[in-house]
């Protein structure tokens, strides 16, 4: 798995934006169309973890390469699971914004104070909201490399088998005729 910083960057940088602009109303205004595509993403990564591993019949992979696919798809149904927790944790907090606020009114005296936990509540999920859009991409990504070796190894099992055909279909061809030495001569 290649490591990049745009799963880092991006929250970092929506989170700045939304403590900066975003209010905890407008996070609440939207609750119900970001819980539905949150949803629809739950429900795609559920899939895409419910597949599993997706080459059926491993008879024309190297050992190595099995070794390595088993690997990487392991590896990504433990980013799916982590993916699937911040992704509830993300709608959690969407459903709990308003209650959190309200809360945080009776708590805090201070102006200065509740500002602060408001302006760090709305970072913190424009930070998620951007997380999981960075790496709902990179699932696809990840999708893409992956049908792309199940591609090649297609590929290379057609020839492989094509190549085979043709040296059995060669050995059992049958032999040309060939007039034996003093065919045809009189013996005596």
């Amino acid at each position: 798995m290649r490591l990049t910083v745009l799963p880092i960057v991006a929250p970092a940088a929506a989170a700045a934006v939304s403590a900066a602009l975003v209010g905890l109303g407008t996070w609440d205004d939207a609750r119900t169309g970001l819980l539905a595509a949150l949803s629809v993403i739950a429900a795609a990564a559920l899939v895409r973890l419910a597949r599993g591993l997706p080459f059926t019949n491993p008879d024309h992979l190297d050992v190595d390469e099995v070794e390595q696919v088993t690997a990487a798809v392991q590896q990504l149904a433990r980013s799916l699971r982590a993916f699937l927790g911040i992704v509830l944790a993300t709608m959690v907090l969407l459903v709990l914004v308003k209650p959190l606020a309200g809360l945080v009114s009776l708590l805090w005296i201070t102006e200065g104070a509740k500002d602060t936990f408001q302006r760090a509540l709305s970072g913190t999920i424009g930070a998620a909201l951007a997380y999981v859009m960075v790496r709902i991409w990179q699932i696809v990504g990840s999708d893409l490399g992956l049908l792309d070796k199940q591609v090649h190894f297609m590929v290379r099992a057609v020839h492989r088998k094509a190549r085979a055909k043709e040296e059995a279909e060669a050995e059992a061809a049958p032999m040309a005729f060939k007039t034996p030495e003093g065919y045809g001569q009189r013996l005596q």
